[in-house]
């Protein structure tokens, strides 16, 4: 569906009134988890064509004033924002646009669970951090002689590099206008 489109048949997992929460900040109970990608995104080697454009979850947002809503969107991935939008970025400079990054993008798992809060940044792979849109990814390359390349967090070794060099590869493979 369309990011703009509703469902007619959704149920509200939560309502929240902002005015409860003056400092603008709410944390929620529901879980998210680790979704299936739509539009043909999940991860895969072999994988040779996806869905360009926003694809919606099955989970939206809704701003509403008395008894009428403002504003309506699904919670989506955008795989191809950049190419998307390509008019309204035009020759603008990378160094001119807020462009989306992680920061440790590669410290989402592997860590042993002793160190777990101490250094996994991302709750989601690399993979799945461009799928969602993210463009700037940070990596702390270590090579070490009897494991090769890793992705570091401080002097923790997280995850081999070349699973995760894979994964970029398809994914510009997928979307070749995105710039990462």
């Amino acid at each position: 569906k369309n990011v703009r489109d509703r469902y007619e048949d959704s149920n509200v997992l939560l309502k929240v009134k902002f005015s409860d929460y003056p400092t603008g900040y709410y944390r929620s109970k529901v879980r998210f988890g680790e979704p299936w990608l739509p539009g043909n995104w999940e991860y895969n080697e072999n994988l040779t064509k996806a869905d360009p454009g926003p694809h919606c979850f099955p989970y939206w947002i809704s701003s509403i004033k008395g008894h009428q809503i403002i504003d309506s969107r699904c919670l989506a991935i955008q795989p191809t924002w950049m190419s998307d939008n390509s008019k309204t970025i035009g020759n603008n400079r990378i160094g001119s646009m807020f462009i989306p990054g992680t920061h440790n993008s590669g410290s989402f798992g592997g860590a042993p669970t002793i160190l777990e809060n101490y250094v996994l940044n991302q709750d989601r792979s690399v993979w799945t951090q461009l799928v969602f849109g993210i463009r700037y990814l940070d990596f702390r390359i270590g090579y070490y002689e009897k494991n090769g390349f890793y992705i570091n967090h401080d002097l923790f070794m997280i995850t081999k590099i070349n699973p995760i060099l894979k994964e970029i590869k398809k994914f510009v493979e997928l979307a070749p206008k995105e710039v990462i």
